[in-house]
């Protein structure tokens, strides 16, 4: 899908989609019901009974929060947290604890199994708002950070008044084509109009890179907007702006970035 140039160069609020989704494990039924009818405004939920069923809808659907009681059948609260933190493609889910159990051993065992927030029951349901919310929020910043400084020198780069139009011109064409793989400079030299010697030295002295620095660059930028944006693998987001080989795609991220595209979306 093409973007317009202010897009690549303007961070977007509220990337995450409209409704997080929250996943309540619980095995009574009735305060089950009671937490969804009271959170189902404001968030996509999930229910399970138990651990082991929460691991199957975790391994189906994405998840933004996990809410879950301790003490239930088959497998508990705590046993879920533990495999939850220690699987790397789950861990960076915030669990939250709720027991009925309030001694300085039942809080320090939640603690140990990786739980990021503990509340003991009898529990206030606005309190527990404002935790979900709190958390949320914070990812949420994390994010916005993140591509801020993902950004920042595309929106530099447009922000120079003398060139304004040309390298709109530049982007708008590299961003229609960024998902062809075959896609390069003589291309990209043919749609602007200009021999490679001239387009090479224009961009060189407005950016300081090389036409192909410049599309390799938002070629990666394109794909930390999609990785913050959208629950997709990191083979269909490679695809999708124009990179076949895996092992370039890894190495030339974690060059822009200085992380990886999995540690990328871990701290996301």
């Amino acid at each position: 899908m093409k973007l317009t140039p202010p897009s690549l160069l303007k961070l977007q609020e509220g990337t995450v989609n409209s409704k997080s989704r929250l996943l309540i494990v619980e095995d009574n039924q009735e305060l089950r019901h009671f937490l969804k009818e009271h959170l189902e405004d404001n968030y996509r939920v999930l229910e399970a009974c138990h651990g082991q069923e929460a691991l199957d809808i975790l391994n189906n659907d994405p998840v933004d929060v996990i809410l879950s009681d301790v003490m239930m059948p088959i497998m508990n609260g705590i046993d879920l947290c533990k495999q939850v933190k220690e699987n790397q493609e789950l861990n960076h889910i915030p669990f939250v604890l709720l027991t009925a159990k309030t001694s300085a051993k039942s809080r320090i065992e939640g603690r140990e199994s990786g739980a990021d927030i503990y509340l003991a029951k009898p529990f206030s349901l606005e309190e527990l708002k404002l935790t979900i919310n709190n958390i949320l929020s914070s990812r949420q910043q994390l994010r916005n950070l993140y591509l801020e400084n993902a950004f920042s020198e595309a929106r530099e780069l447009a922000l120079v008044e003398k060139e304004k139009d040309f390298v709109c011109e530049l982007i708008s064409i590299i961003e229609e084509h960024i998902e062809d793989s075959k896609f390069d400079v003589d291309y990209l030299c043919r749609e602007m109009g200009m021999s490679r010697t001239k387009l090479y030295g224009k961009v060189k002295s407005v950016t300081g890179k090389s036409i192909g620095e410049v599309i390799r660059g938002l070629r990666l930028r394109k794909a930390a907007e999609i990785l913050a944006s959208e629950d997709i693998s990191i083979n269909q987001v490679m695809y999708r702006v124009g990179i076949q080989s895996q092992s370039y795609f890894t190495k030339s991220f974690k060059k822009e970035f200085g992380k990886t595209p999995t540690q990328f979306v871990k701290e996301l």
